[in-house]
């Protein structure tokens, strides 16, 4: 859970939003291919992806898609440090 909702995505390449209270879908918004990790951090939704970094703007849900270069298993959002860390998978 993050800017007042709960984050959900699913392997066909789309976030959708939840708002807790009333249940009203934000979404679904298309990010990278099989996203597999989402945190909110920095005024944004961001989505790990495979070898992308999807940032979504909650307010208008654009997207800003963030080549990797590898495989990306999970992002996290540091508020302290104001930094994202994000874990990749290297190509073998």
């Amino acid at each position: 859970m993050g800017l007042g909702s709960i984050w959900a995505a699913d392997k066909s390449g789309t976030v959708t939003g939840y708002d807790p209270a009333s249940g009203a879908r934000i979404g679904p918004i298309r990010v990278g291919e099989s996203p597999t990790d989402i945190t909110t951090g920095f005024g944004a939704v961001w989505a790990a992806n495979q070898e992308t970094l999807s940032r979504i703007e909650p307010v208008t849900n654009d997207v800003t898609e963030i080549p990797v270069g590898e495989p990306v298993a999970a992002v996290a959002a540091d508020p302290k440090s104001r930094q994202l860390w994000v874990v990749v998978v290297p190509h073998v």
